[in-house]
């Protein structure tokens, strides 16, 4: 696939990929119930140690620092994690808000869990939470070169609304797809 259309290309100065921005309403509706999944907002004592670990499994690189959540958008209410029926962590999503709009910064969930719904249901709730603060739009990246992530997202309703060529992106598989 030549590097156009799959959302990559090599300069003589590293990676470039395309990037996709994307919108839509917070009004999504309920997410469909996973089997054997449950999403819960996430507790600190329980989880803080866990989303690092499920950010490495989920992007298959290192994990982030232990102050994963020091930024200043930071809503620890706005943190969803995805369980398995043993309580093993299987995804998270993380959301926030900026002036009126909601964000959803991160959506991970690891590979053997994958194709089953996790990643929508993870979307959903944050949607659902972002709406129940007053926002009524909210935003989400995805690499065009995800195209499993941009799928997902699509189904949702998100439309792109700016396509970036992003000449500071790390490969693809890397942990800040």
């Amino acid at each position: 696939m030549n590097g156009l259309l799959s959302g990559q290309h090599d300069t003589l100065f590293g990676m470039h990929r395309t990037l996709l921005r994307m919108e839509r309403s917070t009004e999504l509706g309920e997410p469909n119930p996973v089997r054997g999944i449950l999403v819960r907002p996430w507790r600190h004592r329980a989880d803080h140690s866990r989303i690092p670990d499920l950010y490495a499994k989920g992007f298959g690189s290192d994990p982030w620092h232990s102050d994963w959540d020091d930024f200043a958008e930071f809503d620890p209410k706005g943190v969803f994690v995805a369980e398995s029926e043993e309580g093993a962590g299987v995804g998270f999503s993380i959301c926030f808000r900026r002036e009126d709009l909601g964000y959803i910064s991160v959506v991970a969930v690891v590979p053997e869990y994958r194709r089953r719904g996790i990643a929508s249901a993870l979307v959903v709730t944050a949607a659902q939470y972002l709406a129940s603060q007053g926002l009524g739009r909210v935003r989400i990246d995805a690499y065009a070169d995800a195209p499993a992530a941009v799928a997902t997202y699509r189904s949702l309703g998100f439309e792109v609304y700016e396509t970036i060529v992003d000449t500071e992106a790390d490969p693809p598989g890397a942990a800040e797809e």
